[in-house]
């Protein structure tokens, strides 16, 4: 989130000082009903020439910082733990996703995760029946999504009648089922914004805010575990013409 938005979720460890990812127990979905539908977007809303920066906070420090580029075709994040965080255990995440924007989906995804030294390289291959890690067919899955294509879909799909549904998402070459309840109006700091409340998987809760206007810029993302919560707030967003 690059949480696009759920990059967030890997820097996790940087909070905890683990030096193994563990996922944390399964908070409950804000929403009252539990959504079983897939959610429905009409195209992949990541303007190509766009760069985001979010400052990645836990209890009020400054622990990492992630970066969003997106192309015409590709999207690239980077998640990297900061000199504060790093004194207990460092991280880096690195996310490149080739899109279908035709089929809103993933084509192709590139990942890379250096926890305390230890490196981890993942390529998927996706379809619209399933999706390949290193050749190997693992899920038969329809339309699995990377953090960026999900976070592409949210913001095409966020509307005052919006209808609540479901995600798959690969993260760091575990599956998710992300759950996104109805979005809601709400004010952050003056400005009018969309709130989305969602879980992931085995993650935490996960919320988001998304602005009113076309673009539906992601300005806040938190997300909460048995650990914490982080936060994301977006510092920094350029769309190059």
């Amino acid at each position: 989130m690059r949480l696009a938005v759920l990059a967030l979720a890997l820097t996790i460890p940087a909070c905890s000082g683990r030096s193994h990812f563990r996922p944390p127990e399964l908070p409950e979905l804000i929403a009252t009903v539990r959504p079983t539908a897939p959610l429905a977007a009409s195209e992949l809303r990541l303007i190509g020439g766009e760069r985001m920066i979010w400052d990645v906070q836990a209890k009020g420090f400054s622990i990492a910082r992630a970066e969003l580029v997106v192309g015409d075709d590709e999207a690239t994040s980077r998640v990297e733990t900061g000199v504060l965080a790093s004194a207990v255990t460092s991280l880096r995440h690195e996310l490149v996703t080739t899109l279908d924007r035709e089929h809103l989906r993933t084509h192709r995804a590139h990942e890379t995760l250096v926890l305390e030294g230890k490196t981890t390289v993942i390529d998927a291959v996706f379809d619209e029946k399933s999706y390949l890690i290193s050749g190997q067919a693992l899920s038969s899955i329809p339309n699995v999504q990377t953090l960026h294509s999900a976070l592409g879909l949210l913001r095409a799909w966020v509307a005052p009648d919006a209808r609540a549904g479901v995600l798959p998402v690969l993260v760091a070459g575990q599956l998710y089922r992300l759950e996104v309840a109805q979005p809601t109006l709400t004010e952050l700091s003056g400005t009018s914004m969309y709130r989305i409340d969602c879980r992931i998987g085995s993650l935490g809760a996960v919320t988001l805010w998304l602005t009113t206007t076309e673009d539906h810029a992601p300005t806040r993302i938190e997300m909460s575990t048995a650990d914490g919560k982080l936060t994301a707030e977006l510092i920094e967003r350029t769309v190059a013409h």
